[in-house]
C-alpha cells in the first residue's frame, strides 16, 4: 500500500534521522509499527 508506506516513512522521519530511516526496510518498519 503506497499510501501506508508514505505515511510510515513520514512518521519514521519525524522520530529518527533520515539516514536511520533509509537503513530500515519499510516492510520491517510497518511490522514494528503495526
Amino acid at each position: 500500500m503506497p499510501v501506508a508506506s508514505n505515511w510510515v516513512r513520514g512518521y519514521l522521519e519525524d522520530q529518527h534521522p533520515p539516514m536511520a530511516v533509509q537503513g530500515v526496510p519499510q516492510a520491517e518498519a510497518i511490522v514494528v509499527l503495526g
